[in-house]
């Protein structure tokens, strides 16, 4: 289409289709229209598609206009400004017409989509099938040697609940830490790995290894290591599906996260002190999820996980 062109019902209802693929229940790429469950965040929509041959009223317009705003504000934390439509205005192709620039915002939120802004987001402890929050950290607080483990797993109910939760922006976030007993340097260099290590977050499209890479064998997330004489002592973190894969979910559907503490450190003195890693080692994790509100009113509905976790086990 040139600039200066009417458009029809089918220009509409193209941009409509694009921005509904983001903000409602999503499942298919609008762009290629192939299956992408990483489309979607299920949240409700203002507009609706018009019918070929109508009039589209200025209501309409401003409907699609609120659907592209509460996706952009969500991604970005900043209010847009998207044009709205005149009264009895003709709208035309061209920059200064709603039509054209909302496609091109379109177009942006469709690559941001796993954008999550300040302010629509919040955080706090996971919670337990019961809907009880989750007691953490795990803790071990006898010693070992040559590496231990943990396994966290998180659960949706549906595979729909998993899809929005990460394409949304939602993430889990881990962290460990260990509190030497004796002062002893291999005790000493994993207080330093893991204080270091920070906050590990998994999410949608982050890290490389994300939710929608995912297959039923563990796959590396993220690895921690400290500076040489200790740099065989790493903290892992893998993760995989429990059943299927992320191109058709089962129902339920589960991520199990394996925490991985490798001792492989080996003493040279003659004779060694020992090999043995003595203190407190905890793992804990809480979850950040898409909030707030929408315009003109609603707020986002987004269903929690819930999670269960093993001891951390090993010697």
């Amino acid at each position: 289409m040139a600039v200066g062109d009417f458009i029809s019902a089918s220009d509409y209802n193209n941009i409509r289709t694009r921005i509904v693929s983001v903000l409602g229940t999503g499942g298919v790429n609008p762009d290629t229209g192939a299956s992408n469950g990483s489309f979607g965040y299920g949240q409700t929509l203002q507009s609706s598609a018009v019918a070929s041959g109508a009039t589209i009223t200025k209501t309409q317009w401003d409907n699609l206009r609120f659907d592209i705003y509460n996706v952009l504000y969500h991604q970005t934390g900043s209010a847009p400004n998207p044009v709205s439509a005149a009264l009895n205005s003709v709208i035309q192709y061209g920059a200064a017409f709603p039509n054209t620039q909302y496609d091109t915002l379109t177009t942006t939120a469709i690559s941001n989509r796993f954008d999550i802004g300040s302010g629509f987001f919040s955080t706090g402890a996971v919670k337990d099938g019961s809907g009880s929050p989750l007691t953490l950290p795990v803790t071990r607080t006898s010693s070992w040697t040559s590496g231990v483990s943990c396994e966290v797993t998180m659960t949706f109910s549906t595979a729909n609940e998993a899809r929005y939760f990460f394409n949304s922006g939602g993430k889990v976030r881990f962290s460990s830490s260990f509190t030497p007993a004796s002062g002893a340097q291999q005790e000493t260099a994993w207080q330093n790995l893991l204080s270091t290590a920070g906050v590990l977050s998994f999410g949608g499209n982050a890290p490389t290894i994300n939710f929608w890479n995912l297959t039923t064998s563990n796959q590396e997330c993220f690895s921690k290591t400290t500076s040489a004489p200790y740099s065989s002592n790493t903290w892992k973190l893998l993760a995989r599906l429990s059943s299927g894969s992320v191109s058709s979910l089962s129902t339920p559907c589960s991520v199990i996260f394996t925490s991985v503490w490798t001792d492989g450190y080996t003493d040279p003195g003659s004779p060694p002190p020992g090999d043995l890693v003595t203190g407190t080692l905890n793992l804990t994790f809480d979850e950040l999820w898409a909030s707030g509100s929408f315009s003109p009113t609603g707020t986002w509905s987004i269903t929690r996980p819930s999670y269960s976790y093993t001891s951390i086990t090993g010697s």
